[in-house]
């Protein structure tokens, strides 16, 4: 799931934070992946999807996002890839 998207100073979605691992939300991790990798479509019912283009792991592999103070949508740190994951 998506959970966050991180700006660049020019104010273009460079990165976006999503959830992977765990259960209902227990044992999760957050990492930052390229919006680049990201394919953003419509299914039959024109519902927006969204799916990576990443294995799972490249994802495992992927450094934590780290939030820098409280989560009011400033500022976190990541070594947030430049370049999309390994894809299948």
């Amino acid at each position: 799931m998506v959970g966050e998207l991180v700006l660049s100073k020019d104010g273009k979605v460079a990165a976006v934070v999503i959830g992977i691992g765990g259960f209902l939300g227990m044992g999760e991790r957050e990492v930052a992946v390229n919006v680049a990798s990201l394919r953003i479509a419509q299914d039959n019912n024109n519902k927006t999807t969204v799916s990576l283009n990443a294995t799972e792991e490249s994802l495992k592999a992927a450094p934590e996002w780290q939030w820098i103070g409280d989560r009011s949508g400033t500022t976190g740190n990541s070594s947030a890839p430049t370049q999309p994951p390994a894809s299948k």
